[in-house]
């Protein structure tokens, strides 16, 4: 057939894409110009290099021990 020599068979089991990180659900946000701004400044004024996802992390972490929706410990 004229599809199966266009695309190869891929001989590895493996699916494309990026492997696994990590455990949890993935949650796909949309974020408008200005807080995207603001989330930027954050990510440039951490000492160490950080991703958005990863600082998004931070900012809902911090938020949700300092307003009693998860132990500040």
């Amino acid at each position: 057939m004229l599809w199966e020599r266009a695309m190869p068979r891929r001989k590895s089991g493996r699916k494309p894409g990026r492997p696994a990180t990590g455990k949890g659900q993935t949650i796909g946000v949309r974020i408008q110009p200005v807080p995207l701004s603001a989330l930027d400044a954050f990510v440039a004024d951490q000492e160490k290099t950080v991703s958005r996802p990863e600082a998004i992390r931070m900012i809902l972490m911090k938020f949700f021990r300092s307003n009693g929706y998860l132990s500040k410990a």
